[in-house]
């Protein structure tokens, strides 16, 4: 635990870095002197998402020749004020195929915390390696897993003029970008499975908004809500049994519901005021937080699973939406419509309605935030750069 750092702690200054050329074995085959640059500067990319590490330029070096080759001396690095060092080592594998073995060592003791050998491989399935060892390299340093194999779902559109809109998913940086519908409707709202391996969304695909499923192993869609009620925002439990969305009847009141994964055992979960909309379940399976008008204006609450009262979080805002939570089920974040700027941006606030923070401001709209699984990012919906 002496390696432990809070990267995000005050004044904390980024961790100083180095990451030599990897070095490449002449006998291997399916990856050349430019492509193991590559994956060496791909690690740093990984890395640098954070904006936690600054690495230090390569000419500041010692001038051994194919250091990452070389022992590690720390006494070369301490010099040149270097927290951290990174080898990699690129070796023939089975089938003409590679390994990689990379090391991570800690300069000021003068130890090496971690090593991984990554086998079998070739350039595509070495990004996801590298990803791997970003995530245990952050779970070394701080004791929590990086978010570097996490993905995204979200809404995109073909054009800008189009009426249509699809759900897509990628990697945690944008990357290796995927569509998942392609029905020449509306879809909109996807959200994840526990498991990774299903996304819910709304979709217009019958005419109307419903929920569906899209399992990503077999390729299927499954319909979950039919009739003559209008569904969205479907949102999964912790344990991945539960699927709670909301549902309009034709008098107009929007309440929240509960079903199974496959559609299922179809109940009232949360029927209290006039409009509940947006259900979403903290990690810890305790709490519910959704949008509604309860006073009025739209605000965030909060229903206790456990004793079913409900809690108002926000008072404050014209119109409050989109909650989700972070990894430990204390902090909600929701996007909030300030009428003096016309804007829509984020907010985050403590599960018992303490140390409300606004996280955005002055650059575009922002809505629709999710936390990553290690709770140290949120990715969120923003027009910023367009013109206003």
């Amino acid at each position: 635990f002496d390696n432990l750092i809070d990267v995000g702690a005050p004044g904390r200054k980024k961790i100083r870095v180095a990451i030599p050329n990897f070095a490449l074995e002449t006998a291997t085959k399916g990856v050349s002197t430019q492509e193991a640059q590559n994956l060496n500067t791909r690690i740093k990319d990984i890395l640098g998402f954070t904006n936690w590490f600054f690495f230090i330029p390569s000419d500041a070096f010692v001038s051994t020749p194919n250091v990452a080759a070389s022992q590690f001396v720390p006494e070369h690095w301490s010099v040149i004020k270097t927290d951290y060092v990174i080898f990699g080592k690129i070796k023939p594998s089975e089938n003409n195929l590679f390994s990689i073995e990379l090391r991570l060592f800690d300069v000021k003791s003068k130890s090496m915390l971690l090593g991984k050998i990554y086998t079998n491989l070739n350039l595509k399935i070495a990004d996801i390696a590298l990803k791997r060892f970003g995530d245990v390299l952050i779970e070394k340093l701080t004791g929590t897993p990086g978010p570097f194999m996490s993905h995204i779902a979200f809404v995109g559109r073909d054009s800008a003029k189009s009426r249509t809109s699809d759900i897509y998913i990628c990697d945690f940086d944008g990357s290796n970008v995927i569509q998942i519908t392609n029905n020449k409707v509306i879809n909109l709202s996807p959200t994840w499975s526990p498991d990774g391996t299903k996304i819910a969304y709304t979709s217009f695909y019958s005419g109307k908004p419903e929920i569906y499923q899209y399992d990503l192993t077999t390729k299927k869609t499954l319909k979950l809500t039919s009739g003559a009620s209008n569904s969205s925002g479907a949102n999964w439990n912790s344990t991945g049994d539960t699927i709670a969305f909301s549902s309009t009847s034709e008098s107009g009141e929007t309440h929240i519901y509960s079903m199974s994964p496959d559609g299922s055992n179809k109940s009232l979960l949360l029927g209290k005021s006039e409009i509940e909309v947006e259900p979403s379940y903290s990690p810890n399976g305790d709490y519910l937080a959704y949008t509604s008008n309860k006073y009025g204006k739209p605000m965030i609450f909060v229903l206790n699973l456990k004793s079913n009262d409900t809690t108002r979080l926000t008072y404050v805002g014209w119109y409050n939406a989109s909650a989700t939570w972070d990894s430990d089920s204390k902090i909600v974040a929701f996007a909030s419509y300030d009428r003096e700027i016309d804007r829509w941006d984020l907010f985050k606030i403590n599960v018992d309605g303490s140390n409300l923070e606004r996280l955005t401001l002055k650059e575009g709209d922002n809505e629709k935030p999710s936390f990553s699984p290690d709770g140290r990012f949120i990715a969120f919906q923003s027009n910023r750069g367009a013109k206003n």
